[in-house]
């Protein structure tokens, strides 16, 4: 037998041996980045599919909680039903009010006696004479009477005082004028109500002739004067509640009466009848 038979046979076996396991080695190597890759995928879509599934339910949550939100706007709680009654409940007090506060005001100036004619309605002229004859000027004294007008919101009238003040002494008569229009195109009936300040005042200032608490019509943009007669009495200087007061405000305001709108029913009657 040869050198080579005896020696290259068994070389060439183990270098054939030693490549077939470097390449079961490389195998098994390639398995394994295999194994890790198909792992990294695997980790991937799950965490791609739970993220979907969170995200799905914050949607839905959000979902449900704009329709509950649609709902509760939909159907107001009972807070609510309740304040919306106490506001229109309001509204038809006020609106009422409005209507009734010319003659309970009238009313309450007849008892506590501040009525703006009790005193002289009743008079004849001889005996109005003789009592503003019997009137004594106070020389010592002397007040200033400042006259405000206005009007309710739903009156169309211009309204306003004459002359803005007028000085008088206690005991001594004045003449004072408002103006009014009428600024729309239909009959409006008016009344007015007044108010004298200090209050402890009113009971000094007596109104001999007088427009408020009697209806005034003015006709479409038709424009009169109304006077107002006064004087201050003379225990005015004699009360010590008014000893440094020497100004008075004498202020009007004119409503819309009921008897409006029946000069409008009686125009529209009117009418048709002329036709």
């Amino acid at each position: 037998m040869s050198l080579y038979s005896r020696i290259g046979r068994p070389v060439s076996l183990f270098f054939n041996r030693l490549n077939k396991a470097q390449n079961l080695s490389k195998l098994e190597n390639c398995l394994f980045s295999t194994q890790i890759n198909q792992n990294k995928i695997l980790t991937k879509l799950t965490q791609a599919s739970t993220n979907k599934i969170i995200a799905n339910r914050i949607s839905t949550t959000k979902i449900l909680s704009n329709l509950k939100n649609i709902k509760n706007f939909q159907k107001p709680d009972q807070s609510t039903k309740n304040g919306l009654w106490y506001i229109l409940s309001g509204f038809v007090i006020m609106v009422g009010a409005s209507y009734a506060a010319v003659p309970l005001f009238k009313i309450f100036c007849e008892s506590q006696g501040y009525d703006v004619n009790m005193e002289f309605r009743d008079l004849g002229i001889d005996e109005l004479k003789k009592k503003l004859s019997s009137l004594k000027k106070v020389d010592n004294r002397s007040v200033k009477v400042k006259f405000v007008a206005s009007t309710s919101g739903d009156l169309l009238w211009r309204f306003e005082p004459c002359q803005e003040e007028i000085t008088v002494a206690p005991g001594e008569t004045a003449l004072a004028f408002f103006k009014a229009k009428n600024m729309t195109d239909r009959s409006i009936i008016g009344i007015a109500t007044y108010t004298i300040l200090p209050y402890d005042a009113g009971l000094y200032f007596n109104k001999i002739q007088c427009f408020c608490f009697e209806e005034q019509r003015l006709d479409p943009h038709e424009e009169v004067d109304m006077p107002v007669f006064f004087y201050i009495d003379e225990q005015y200087t004699e009360d010590p509640k008014l000893e440094n007061v020497d100004q008075i405000c004498l202020s009007y305001t004119f409503f819309e009466s009921k008897g409006s709108d029946d000069i409008q029913n009686l125009q529209k009657l009117i009418k048709p009848a002329q036709n």
